[in-house]
């Protein structure tokens, strides 16, 4: 009872001081199924922390409160685990609590409003969307980094992530509104963009958006990139080092709760190619590009190729590689919060015929922008995004025999199966350079038709079944079977627009070279479609009426040199 009735005084307290309340984590009751009340409540929440509960705190021991006891019991070696909550439970909760939670003076505050107020439409999809101001006080010892989850639970009782954010600095005590430079971010429940996700409820009434800070002891050991980081995966890793957690609860309704408009719907991507930055490029012009990338404020850039050089360097040392990540880090850190997808080029040191792999170094400085496979897919909006690689299953460096380059049987089932089993509007395509092209891979649409892309020999005749048996069909006419809309390629430095059997083939700019002239477009073999020289971006807008792809110039002006639209 003397224990209740501090917690009811410590409650009291904060509410008048509109500061949020943590109880101390200590368990004095026996609890079972059908229990309700502020000491379930500090059950769920410390069966969060530890990893064993990822439903909602409701204060009702259920089923799903039962079965985390059940876990937390076996894991610990109590029994019989039948998801009572005793004596020998609560001194083991209690024991590992005290290791790894103290939260009895740390405090989460905001500006924008008091724990229990609301939270202003500013911060929601109905206004600009920005992440809100937030402050945290009487930092638990031993601190050494800090993460923050934004969730909520909606009616069917799942629990949703709006903002997953760690990596913090230990010396770091605020967020400022709109928060691009602290910290990094993950992915949360509404879509595969990465940071704040603003509250954008579709059904009536007030929902309540939690924001909580971690302390953490040590930084989490994650085994999946940034982009991939959920609430789940990141609660899980941090179980066993939080050392406390402070909450803010601000509640919105939304005026209109019809579905999303079309404009919600609406997003920007940017493509660039061939940064290169050797002895051919213009930093100045490069950073012109990045700063036109970054005024649009896309959702994700991709690079299709040729970034790290590193095959073109003329003496390997582990210093000249290593300078190389350090150099292109330092112009892709002037993208600020920008998500950033690699697709890898011939000359980035990760091809199949090369005994010298750098795929480590690019580990090292781009962790986030690194996966196991230089091939992979992801989606946005109902819209679908594959990065292939023609080089890491190209294992002899073809010269003149186009049918040297290839996929792989592995990558080609792969592209097969995510096309085939997507449902998205749109389909988009990132390549460095055709699988095949001329003796140096080079060529659009003239060379799209031949070799594993098109299927046809240089002869005109049809060598597919031939020299691919048992694949199926050529890439390009997989593409066009699946509605591909368009393939971004790299590789020949220069714009090119063009099309073949209603896929449209975008050839990228070098976002990085002085000049406009154009001395290689005949010489690749391009002899259709609109070709334009300069360097600068593709920014490419997707709604509910279509696509629209834009090449913005590298200049102050963003000058847009060439759009269309795609339906």
């Amino acid at each position: 009872m003397r224990k209740c009735k501090l917690q009811l005084l410590g409650f009291l307290l904060a509410v008048a001081l509109c500061i949020p309340f943590v109880s101390f984590a200590t368990f004095e009751t026996n609890l079972k199924y059908g229990a309700r009340g502020s000491a379930v409540t500090e059950l769920q929440q410390a069966l969060t922390n530890l990893g064993y509960y990822n439903g909602p705190i409701t204060g009702y021991f259920g089923n799903l409160t039962k079965f985390a006891v059940i876990k937390f019991q076996n894991a610990n070696n109590i029994t019989p685990a039948v998801g009572y909550f005793g004596p020998q439970s609560r001194k083991v909760a209690s024991s590992l609590i005290g290791e790894t939670i103290n939260t009895s003076s740390f405090s989460l505050s905001s500006t924008v409003g008091v724990d229990g107020g609301a939270l202003p439409t500013e911060y929601t999809c109905d206004g600009t969307g920005a992440s809100p101001e937030l402050s945290w006080s009487n930092v638990p010892t031993g601190t050494k980094e800090f993460a923050i989850i934004m969730s909520t639970i909606p009616v069917d009782g799942s629990t949703k992530w709006g903002w997953v954010l760690y990596g913090i600095p230990a010396n770091t005590t605020s967020l400022t509104k709109n928060n691009s430079t602290v910290g990094i971010s993950g992915v949360g429940s509404h879509g595969s963009t990465l940071g704040y996700q603003p509250p954008c409820s579709k059904g009536p009434g007030d929902k309540v958006y939690t924001f909580s800070v971690y302390a953490l002891s040590d930084s989490p050991k994650l085994s999946v990139p940034s982009n991939q980081v959920s609430g789940d995966i990141l609660l899980k890793a941090i179980s066993s080092i939080t050392l406390g957690k402070a909450s803010l609860n601000l509640s919105h309704a939304r005026t209109s709760t019809t579905t999303e408009s079309s404009s919600s719907n609406t997003f920007t991507f940017a493509v660039e190619a061939d940064p290169h930055m050797d002895e051919q490029s213009d930093a100045n012009v490069y950073k012109q590009t990045l700063q036109n990338i970054v005024k649009a404020n896309p959702s994700f850039l991709v690079d299709v190729g040729d970034i790290f050089m590193v095959d073109k360097l003329a003496q390997k040392t582990e210093t000249n590689i290593k300078n190389r990540y350090v150099l292109m880090k330092s112009y892709y850190d002037l993208l600020g919060s920008i998500p950033l997808y690699f697709a890898m080029g011939n000359h980035d040191g990760e091809t199949g015929w090369d005994s010298l792999n750098t795929k480590s170094y690019r580990t090292t400085y781009f962790p986030t922008e690194t996966y196991d496979k230089n091939y992979y897919s992801f989606e946005k909006n109902n819209s679908l995004f594959i990065v292939l690689d023609p080089y890491t299953y190209t294992t002899t460096k073809p010269t003149t025999n186009g049918w040297g380059w290839t996929l792989g049987k592995t990558q080609y089932d792969w592209l097969k199966g995510t096309l085939e089993k997507s449902t998205a509007s749109h389909k988009f395509v990132f390549i460095h350079q055709l699988v095949g092209g001329n003796d140096q891979g080079r060529g659009g649409i003239e060379f799209a038709k031949l070799y594993e892309w098109g299927g046809n020999n240089l002869d005109g005749s049809y060598g597919f079944d031939t020299n691919r048996s048992g694949w199926g069909k050529p890439i390009h006419q997989l593409l066009v079977d699946n509605k591909v809309d368009i393939v971004f390629k790299g590789h020949d430095h220069f714009y090119a627009k063009q099309e073949l059997d209603g896929l449209i083939y975008q050839t990228v700019p070098q976002p990085s070279h002085p000049g406009d002239k154009i001395n290689t477009a005949t010489e690749y073999g391009y002899l259709n479609g609109e070709i334009l020289g300069g360097s600068g971006y593709m920014n490419v807008t997707v709604s509910s009426s279509g696509i629209v792809v834009k090449f913005i110039k590298a200049n102050s002006t963003q000058e847009v040199a060439s759009s269309y639209s795609v339906q």
